[in-house]
């Protein structure tokens, strides 16, 4: 029952709505026959279901994943009271019988496919779009809400969505720029999707549904994620932060080996949207907007080129791209060691730009801008 209130109205109007009237209509004797139908008719549960607790978000899920069309204005609390013992009697059910209906799962990706839903995962698949974009596929195992970041263009999503078995649920924007908003309006039409995106932007941000302010958690699907406001790019840039998944994409606020440039915002707003991504655990995976870490390695490598942990990650990247491979995902740590716009304090880079060793960070920051939008 607590996880049908935990339900948004996107998850339960993917629920078939037989399955609704057949959970309602069940009574405890006549359970089992009454469930059997109605999910094995509706092909609905997936190889491997039973591996773990089961939830309603789960079958939701499920339901989505099958193109099931659903009630689409059913109130959570016109289900609550009927399912409340319902569901618990069919999850204790499901348990004791592991994989009743033998249906094989659909893939996430080409060689990725559904885990038990014991624990909430986030998979994440990297989508190239136009020349150097990069949007991102997200998926939570457990609730089987679909999300993409920043979709500059529909058709490869679209691609990956086929291909996967997916139905988009959201689609999320860092910001405004038309290279992460262009497939918003397409892909919402054609999935029902919502945008969200920053309050700031929200009269810039195409077709923009749900709005987001600093410091929010909100929910995807069974994961939090943290909004982090991160101006200096665009004045509305934010990032989003998944702490359970150790992941924060960060669209043109902070690259591997470099930061975004100052469109709109001020060398002081950046070094504190540097500061505020830089606080968060090592151990975090960057996925930004755009693969430029090759040319900003070359760029980091003129600014500090005794840094003995850049150049072992010069090498690496030449051999990536050499291998036409990502260098996406990047990790916060490994930015830290090498990225010049997070090592401020380098005598090395201060020295490389001939500035004094007692100015500021922000002064330093706005040289080393300055320095790679002429490289």
């Amino acid at each position: 029952g607590w996880y049908i209130m935990k339900l948004n109205e996107e998850q339960l109007g993917a629920m078939p709505f037989v399955c609704f009237t057949t959970f309602v209509a069940m009574e405890v004797g006549s359970m089992l026959y009454t469930h059997t139908r109605a999910m094995s008719r509706l092909n609905v549960l997936p190889s491997r279901f039973c591996s773990g607790p089961v939830t309603p978000a789960a079958i939701v899920s499920r339901g989505r994943v099958n193109g099931a069309s659903g009630l689409q204005n059913l109130e959570k609390k016109d289900c609550w009271c009927n399912l409340q013992s319902k569901f618990i009697s069919t999850a204790v059910w499901l348990q004791s019988h592991r994989n009743p209906f033998k249906v094989s799962p659909p893939l996430f990706g080409q060689n990725r496919c559904f885990s038990g839903i014991t624990q909430a995962a986030l998979h994440i698949e990297l989508v190239p779009c136009l020349k150097d974009n990069y949007a991102y596929l997200l998926h939570d195992t457990q609730s089987g809400v679909t999300g993409v970041v920043d979709p500059s263009e529909s058709a490869p999503i679209v691609d990956v969505l086929k291909r996967s078995g997916l139905i988009l649920t959201y689609i999320l924007n860092t910001h405004h720029h038309w290279d992460h908003t262009g497939g918003n309006l397409s892909l919402r039409s054609m999935y029902n999707a919502k945008v969200v995106g920053p309050y700031v932007d929200k009269d810039r941000i195409p077709g923009i549904d749900i709005t987001l302010h600093d410091k929010d958690v909100w929910m995807f699907g069974t994961q939090k994620m943290q909004v982090l406001e991160t101006p200096g790019h665009t004045r509305g840039h934010v990032c989003f932060y998944f702490p359970e998944s150790k992941t924060v994409f960060t669209g043109d606020t902070l690259f591997s080996l470099t930061c975004g440039k100052l469109f709109e915002g001020s060398p002081e707003e950046m070094l504190t949207s540097l500061s505020k991504i830089a606080s968060l655990p090592d151990d975090t995976k960057i996925y930004c907007g755009h693969e430029y870490t090759l040319s900003s390695a070359k760029f980091a490598m003129a600014m500090e080129p005794s840094n003995a942990e850049l150049c072992s990650y010069f090498e690496k990247v030449k051999e990536l791209r050499k291998n036409g491979l990502p260098t996406i995902p990047s990790s916060l740590g490994k930015e830290k060691l090498c990225n010049p716009f997070l090592r401020l304090s380098s005598p090395e880079v201060r020295n490389s730009l001939g500035i004094p060793g007692n100015a500021s960070d922000q002064q330093v920051l706005a040289a080393l801008r300055g320095a790679k939008d002429r490289f």
